[in-house]
Formats: C-alpha cells, sequence, structure tokens
C-alpha cells in the first residue's frame, strides 16, 4: 500500500540513507537543518569515507536554498546526491541540473521506505 510521503520526514529519510551505508561498512553522520533556521525540511547524510552529501527533502524542502547551502563542500570535491519524494523527481531534476550528481526519489510503501535507482540529473 502506497502511503503519502507526508507521513515522513527528511530526518526519517535520513536515517534509512544512513542505515543503507552503514550496512555497508561505512560511517553515515546525520545532520539536520533545524526548523528554526531558513532551511526547514532538509537533512544531510555526511558519508566521510566516501566524500559524500546526501541531502534529504520533504514536501516542504526549498531545494534551491538547500542545495546553495551545501555548494562550498560540492565546490570543495564532495559529491553531492539529492533524495526527495517521488512526486518531486522531475522538479529536482530541473532544480539539480550541474549542482548535484545524482538525484533519487523516495516513497513509503507497506511502511516501509523505498528508493528509485539513482539517477543523472
Amino acid at each position: 500500500m502506497f502511503e503519502e510521503p507526508a507521513s515522513r520526514t527528511s530526518k526519517d529519510i535520513a536515517r534509512q540513507a544512513a542505515l543503507s551505508y552503514v550496512l555497508n561498512g561505512h560511517e553515515a553522520q546525520i545532520v539536520e537543518f533545524g526548523a528554526s533556521s531558513e532551511l526547514p525540511g532538509a537533512s544531510v547524510v555526511v558519508i566521510p569515507s566516501l566524500s559524500r552529501l546526501d541531502v534529504t527533502a520533504d514536501d516542504s524542502t526549498k531545494l534551491d536554498l538547500v542545495l546553495a547551502a551545501v555548494e562550498e563542500h560540492r565546490s570543495a570535491g564532495w559529491d553531492v546526491w539529492t533524495i526527495v519524494p517521488l512526486r518531486r523527481l522531475a522538479e529536482a531534476h530541473e532544480a539539480c541540473r550541474g549542482k548535484t550528481s545524482m538525484v533519487q526519489g523516495w516513497w513509503v510503501s507497506g511502511g516501509d521506505v523505498a528508493f528509485t535507482p539513482p539517477q543523472v540529473p
């Protein structure tokens, strides 16, 4: 059964993403843009061994602001991936072109979070 993405937050998705890195032998740390910041609705999974940042988004995330916030890391050589609710995948392709390496969609099915394969924006 498909659930609305609103039932999950970016931090929930970040936890799932981080878990899959840990299960594959990588250290993963979650950094959340707080609700009081200008960047609500976004979390970042930091995977130092891969020099990768996974930006996780929900329906409230303003992608342009979040991407601007991680630009310094991308410019320094970090690989940036953006993970968005499935219904925002086309928007992410447009917003992330030239700004992130990969985009992925996420959705909830049967209580579990599922991800699309990574895609080049």
